[in-house]
């Protein structure tokens, strides 16, 4: 018979009231039309930002604060009502070097994802993005170098100051790669 442990169900609490507060907000936004079209926007592999993370675990392997890139090789968008659809491929790279892919410590994950906006308000945007990744664990320190297969939701909301130019605020859940968690917020800039 299966049992769940005393330690997953805080981490399913959490992930469903991220769901709840994602979908409260994508329907109360007001409405308007989402980005549609298809895009490419790796370029904002080259554009570090932060990804701090909040597990006691993912601290002690790899560190409290490491460089975040983000970025999709393509990514298709559909209009639906208030709320826009894309879906793509996603590279998501965290580690303590600033050049992406590199570091003695590292997260990485790349596989499809489908990402849930509405239209901007004010220069607001929020967002529910779902994905499942091949990921990455790497640390030198802990000896752990692992890939593992890993669904990964993250909620936030995006500001553009500028016409192609948008802060990125969101917490990340995935689920443990080697016994790490690495759920953590990212704040990064993006251009496109």
């Amino acid at each position: 018979m299966y049992h769940q442990s005393a330690r997953s169900l805080p981490r399913l609490g959490r992930v469903g009231l991220l769901l709840v507060l994602t979908a409260t907000t994508l329907l109360g936004a007001a409405p308007a039309r989402a980005q549609v079209g298809d895009t490419v926007n790796v370029v904002n592999l080259l554009i570090p930002g932060a990804y701090f993370l909040t597990s006691g675990s993912g601290r002690d392997a790899l560190q409290s604060t490491l460089y975040y890139r983000e970025a999709e090789f393509f990514r298709h968008g559909l209009g639906i009502g208030i709320a826009g659809v894309s879906g793509g491929v996603k590279v998501i790279s965290a580690g303590s070097q600033l050049l992406p892919f590199s570091g003695s410590d590292q997260l990485l994950l790349i596989g499809p994802s489908v990402t849930v906006s509405t239209a901007r308000v004010a220069g607001w945007r929020p967002h529910a993005s779902i994905g499942l990744f091949a990921g990455r664990v790497k640390s030198d320190q802990r000896g752990i170098d692992r890939w593992d297969f890993t669904p990964s939701l993250a909620v936030g909301v995006s500001y553009s100051f500028a016409r192609l130019v948008t802060l990125t605020a969101e917490y990340r859940v995935t689920e443990e790669i080697g016994g790490i968690n690495t759920d953590g917020v990212a704040l990064r800039l993006s251009l496109f």
